[in-house]
C-alpha cells in the first residue's frame, strides 16, 4: 500500500527510543519531508527494526545513531549511520550470509541467529531496492537503503 516512510522511521525509532534511553545512545532520526511508496509496511517495519536492533546491540553507551534520506537523482537513500565500533572490511562481504555474526569474540553477550541481515536483505530486494554497508574500524557503520526512483 502506499505509505509515507517518513512515517515508517518515525515510529520505528520511537519503538527503540526507551530501548537506546536505557543504554545511554542516543537516536537522531533527521527525516523531515515525506517520500510516499507502494510498499508491506509489515516488512518495511521489519527492516527498520533489523537495522536498529543490530545498531543498538553492538555500539557502546554515548554513541549515537542517525537516521537520514538522502535525494539523489536516480534513488533515494535511507541511511543508518552510527559512530560505534565500526566493523573490519573483510567481515563486511559476509554480513548479509545467512547465520553470519560480526563479532563472537568481544565480551558482551550477542544473543541472535544470524539471520537479521540476510532476512533484512531478502526484504529489501523483494521491494525492488538494494542494501549496502561500510565501515570502518573506530569511526562507524552505515547501512544505505538504494530506492530507485520511477
Amino acid at each position: 500500500e502506499m505509505s509515507d516512510i517518513k512515517k515508517e522511521i518515525k515510529e520505528s525509532v520511537d519503538s527503540f527510543t526507551e530501548s537506546a534511553n536505557q543504554n545511554k545512545i542516543k537516536l537522531s532520526n533527521e527525516v523531515s519531508s515525506s517520500l510516499f511508496l507502494d510498499i508491506d509496511r509489515s516488512r518495511i517495519k521489519q527492516i527498520f527494526a533489523n537495522i536498529l536492533s543490530n545498531a543498538l546491540k553492538y555500539i557502546n553507551p554515548g554513541d549515537e545513531v542517525l537516521i537520514k534520506i538522502q535525494d539523489e537523482k536516480e534513488s533515494h537513500i535511507i541511511k543508518f549511520i552510527d559512530n560505534g565500533p565500526g566493523i573490519s572490511e573483510d567481515k563486511l562481504d559476509k554480513i548479509f550470509e545467512r547465520f553470519y555474526k560480526v563479532d563472537s569474540s568481544r565480551d558482551r553477550n550477542y544473543f541472535g541467529s544470524g539471520l537479521g541481515l540476510a532476512i533484512t536483505k531478502q526484504l529489501v530486494n523483494a521491494h525492488g531496492w538494494d542494501i549496502k554497508v561500510k565501515s570502518t574500524i573506530n569511526i562507524g557503520t552505515e547501512f544505505y537503503i538504494i530506492i530507485p526512483k520511477i
